[in-house]
C-alpha cells in the first residue's frame, strides 16, 4: 500500500543499502548454515552453535547480529525443507 501512495504522489520510496547485511550472509555460510540432526537431514543453528563460532573466528559482535544468524539458519532449514516438497510455493513468490 505504502508504494502504491509513493507512486502516487511521483516520489521515489526510502529503498534499504542491500549490501548492508552481506556480511552476515557472508558468515552464515561460514558457519555452515545448519548442523546435522539426529535423524539426517539438516537442523538450524543455535544461539550456541553461533556464540562458538563468533569465538572461533575472531568475531565481536553485538547479540543482534548473532540471533539474525540463528534466525537466518532457521529460514535457511525451513525453506531447505520445503524445497523438497513437489508442490511448494517458490520463495519468490511468498514475498
Amino acid at each position: 500500500m505504502r508504494q502504491q501512495e509513493y507512486i502516487a504522489a511521483k516520489v521515489s520510496a526510502p529503498l534499504v543499502d542491500i549490501e548492508a547485511g552481506t556480511y552476515l550472509l557472508t558468515e552464515l555460510f561460514a558457519a555452515g548454515p545448519d548442523k546435522p540432526a539426529p535423524m539426517g537431514g539438516g537442523m538450524p543453528l543455535t544461539s550456541q552453535d553461533v556464540w562458538y563460532h563468533c569465538l572461533n573466528a575472531g568475531l565481536e559482535w553485538e547479540p543482534w547480529e548473532r540471533i539474525t544468524l540463528v534466525k537466518m539458519s532457521e529460514g535457511y532449514c525451513s525453506a531447505r525443507l520445503q524445497g523438497k516438497d513437489v508442490f511448494a510455493i517458490s520463495p519468490i513468490e511468498q514475498l
